[in-house]
């Protein structure tokens, strides 16, 4: 059965931001004088979370002084975007299924200035009827509120959508959102199936 709607997330899922997002992190951390994970150790405590929880955990900064913060972190992940690599079947996916009538939704941890700079870079912004940030509600994955909102916002109901992500709190948000279907991306190519394709082609 064709699903009324696709929500995606964006990083690790439609582009590779991996490398973009752990040089800010690092860099504002060297600037107050803290030494910055590994990359292994961003991976696994700070990856795919929502960077104002990163820096309160790092930092231990709050209010107005994490607000400004954030408009710095905002300001590196620009400045570092030519790090930035797209899943290479995106484009052709998201073509595919605006096509077929499907609506499109983005819900993602990321800020919603960073996310929006880094879709028009990576020439996605087009594709999405919706787009749901860290910024934009108080609540994030793995609370499902995000998704919720995204649904309310297109007009279908949770079971009749898919949710594409790549990280366990992806699935757990999808899962307590009511989703109907949920697809894990842990290789670029698990983007095709979506389109029942392999190996690029139809």
């Amino acid at each position: 059965m064709k699903p009324k709607a696709v929500i995606f997330d964006l990083d690790g899922t439609l582009i590779d931001s991996f490398e973009t997002a752990y040089r800010a992190f690092a860099q504002i951390l060297k600037d107050f004088g803290v030494r910055p994970p590994s990359r292994s150790e961003y991976r696994k405590l700070y990856w795919g979370r929502f960077a104002g929880d990163n820096y309160r955990k790092a930092l231990g900064i709050s209010g107005e002084d994490l607000e400004e913060l954030l408009k710095r972190h905002v300001k590196k992940s620009v400045e570092f975007s030519e790090l930035l690599r797209p899943n290479p079947y995106a484009k052709k996916l998201l073509t595919r299924l605006r096509s077929q009538g499907i609506k499109l939704a983005l819900v993602t941890s990321t800020l919603r200035k960073i996310t929006i700079s880094h879709l028009k870079r990576m020439g996605l912004r087009k594709y999405f009827d919706v787009v749901i940030c860290g910024d934009d509600l108080t609540k994030r994955k793995p609370d499902p509120e995000p998704i919720l909102e995204a649904c309310r916002r297109l007009r279908v109901k949770p079971s009749d959508c898919i949710y594409v992500g790549d990280l366990e709190v992806d699935e757990e948000a999808a899962r307590r959102a009511g989703i109907g279907r949920f697809i894990r991306v842990r290789r670029k190519v698990d983007l095709l199936k979506l389109l029942g394709m392999r190996n690029g082609k139809d």
